[in-house]
């Protein structure tokens, strides 16, 4: 947007006081044109930024970054055609009260330059309330963007730790199921080993239960061989007593 800059007056001399103070009513009607569309983008642009705020969305985030830019181009080319404003009706006020134009005057003009002059002070005031306003809503919307920033780092850090924190966890269930394996495998071997010690446990004590029969059964052995011997050694002293009668 080009700046606008008002032309010296053309209508009798640069000194008169009709032609000076038409040409600073014409820039205090353009300065508040100004302030009123400014004070519209400012209104604009905080609600805008609140309105992002409140809604919190990538969407909102993502048009309030989009036209952020052209939105503060617009802004700063505004406030340099009011301030250019400010600037010739501060300089036309000045005119208005100087001594050669207020020779020339009309008898109330001085209270008429007082009057523009005021209008100055209250239009600048108006400028820089707004401006403070503008700049106000900036930097609450640069605080809501670092701190939306802000907590959206916190947030992949967070799932960045959950995710280490479960693939940590997901390694140790890996680490018990090896190990719970193993156990088994060895509570299995353990069973085997069992079964095979009571087989041969088994075997002893059927071992156990044959061994008294086997005693008793040599012990009556013995028994009948050593009856046999003694009734052996009876009939060959018979028989040799016989033997011995007959050749006497």
């Amino acid at each position: 947007m080009a700046t606008t800059t008002m032309s010296s007056p053309t209508l009798g001399s640069p000194n008169d006081w009709n032609s000076l103070r038409r040409s600073a009513r014409q820039v205090e009607a353009e300065c508040q044109s100004k302030l009123a569309k400014f004070s519209a983008m400012a209104a604009a642009y905080s609600s805008q930024a609140q309105g992002t705020a409140g809604a919190g969305s990538n969407s909102s985030s993502a048009r309030l970054g989009s036209s952020g830019p052209a939105a503060s181009a617009s802004t700063e080319a505004i406030e340099r055609e009011i301030t250019d404003l400010l600037r010739q009706l501060a300089n036309h006020v000045d005119r208005l009260s100087s001594n050669d134009v207020q020779a020339k005057a009309p008898p109330a003009s001085f209270h008429l330059a007082q009057r523009h002059r005021d209008t100055l002070q209250d239009l600048t005031r108006e400028f820089r309330r707004i401006k403070s306003n503008l700049v106000a809503a900036r930097e609450h919307a640069e605080l809501l963007e670092s701190v939306r920033s802000d907590i959206k780092a916190a947030k992949t850090f967070d799932e960045n730790y959950l995710a280490t924190e479960r693939m940590r966890l997901d390694s140790t269930h890996i680490m018990v199921d090896d190990l719970i394996e193993q156990a088994q495998e060895t509570h299995s071997d353990l069973t085997a080993q069992r079964e095979l010690l009571l087989g041969a446990n088994r075997r002893m004590g059927g071992v156990n239960g044959v061994f008294p029969q086997l005693m008793s059964l040599m012990t009556r052995i013995r028994i009948r061989k050593r009856r046999d011997t003694i009734i052996l050694s009876g009939v060959t002293a018979v028989c040799i007593f016989l033997l011995y009668l007959m050749h006497g």
